[in-house]
């Protein structure tokens, strides 16, 4: 994992959830490869104790400014 932040929703009627987490890694295959190791597995089971879903979204960043 090359880095990671935690965004916490405002919340009022239309809020769809209540935070989104960003996790950047080298590649696809990277990601996949770090949940597949015994931590990776831990924190995924982890962290689904404590939500009432997930939703995984990969994408590529383009910057349009700066």
């Amino acid at each position: 994992m090359q880095k990671i932040r935690f965004n916490v929703v405002e919340q009022d009627e239309t809020a769809a959830c209540d935070g989104i987490a960003e996790l950047w890694f080298e590649s696809q295959e990277a990601f996949t490869a770090a949940y597949a190791t015994e931590i990776g597995q831990a924190v995924a089971a982890d962290s689904m104790a404590h939500l009432a879903s997930r939703v995984r979204m990969f994408t590529e960043e383009v910057s349009v400014f700066g």
